[in-house]
């Protein structure tokens, strides 16, 4: 498995899109308003979800055979990163870190990423930079 960047817009984004996040858990718990019980979760699934769509379109269409040691690799790179985002959202006045955060985050890449290859979309097709 090939593990190049193919497209450099979509590296560029991802790294934009990994610096909101950061920014975002950089805000106090004040800052955002109240919801339903687990409105978090949906929150982090489709951020996360977000940043795996990203991470695929860098990494391009694997080649022959089953996509699934790229969805395991944008999972597991999505996994870390919320991992990451947990331990600083806990220095965070208002904020605290959770597991099922961070189990929210590998769940959103591991299903963005997956569907992009299911469905064909064109965000897991190389691009040229």
């Amino acid at each position: 498995m090939s593990l190049h960047i193919r497209s450099r817009p979509f590296a560029y984004l991802s790294i934009l899109w990994m610096a909101v996040i950061y920014f975002l858990s950089s805000r106090p718990g004040s800052d955002f308003p109240a919801m339903f019980v687990g409105a978090d979760k949906l929150v982090h699934f489709a951020v996360f979800g977000m940043l795996g769509l990203l991470i695929t379109g860098a990494l391009g269409r694997p080649g022959t055979g089953a996509p699934w040691g790229r969805i395991l690799l944008v999972t597991v790179v999505v996994a870390l990163y919320g991992v990451l985002d947990e331990f600083h959202q806990s220095f965070v006045p208002g904020r605290t870190s959770s597991a099922g955060d961070v189990m929210a985050d590998a769940a959103g890449g591991f299903v963005a990423t997956a569907g992009a290859y299911r469905f064909r979309l064109p965000v897991n097709k190389a691009g040229h930079g």
